[in-house]
């Protein structure tokens, strides 16, 4: 029989994951995401990024949180650390820690500041901000937000969230 050369067989494996994920069998997905990881193929970085995405959808915030983080202690020059450091983050927020995720999404301004994900980042901080009842600090980045980035979307929630705040 014909055997594929290695580096297909992995690509191919890859694009299996996706597949399934994109027809949600989640548990498909993962065995070959999984495969990819634990055998440290190329394209290692973005399954794990997948396969945390999957945890998420899954409801399985622990280990969405402990995959993303895995991805950017491992894969520290991947060009997916910028969103998992963000997506880590927002699932920080959706459990209510807000402390963790202010740290990340902080962190992510600082070490990425041409990253896409960096205006999402300051709307969050802006929102912790209003949740914590620090209403001065929330409008003082609701304002640099909207000014720095005008004509976004982010700045356009950032002046809507900032009427609210007025209130």
């Amino acid at each position: 029989g014909y055997t594929l050369p290695e580096n297909m067989f992995h690509d191919a494996t890859l694009r299996l994951g996706d597949c399934y994920f994109a027809i949600n069998n989640y548990n498909g997905a993962i065995d070959a995401y999984t495969y990819i990881i634990s055998n440290k193929k190329p394209g290692a970085d973005y399954a794990m990024f997948q396969q945390s995405m999957i945890f998420g959808l899954q409801s399985k915030a622990t280990s969405k949180i402990v995959g993303l983080k895995k991805l950017v202690a491992d894969y520290p020059n991947s060009p997916f650390v910028p969103e998992a450091m963000y997506q880590t983050g927002d699932v920080y927020l959706s459990i209510d820690n807000d402390q963790e995720a202010e740290q990340l999404f902080k962190a992510l301004i600082q070490k990425y500041p041409n990253s896409k994900w960096v205006k999402s980042s300051w709307v969050k901080l802006a929102a912790i901000q209003y949740s914590r009842n620090n209403y001065s600090e929330a409008m003082e980045l609701y304002h640099f937000i909207a000014q720095t980035y005008s004509g976004t979307p982010e700045a356009q929630k950032a002046i809507k969230n900032a009427e609210i705040v007025a209130k």
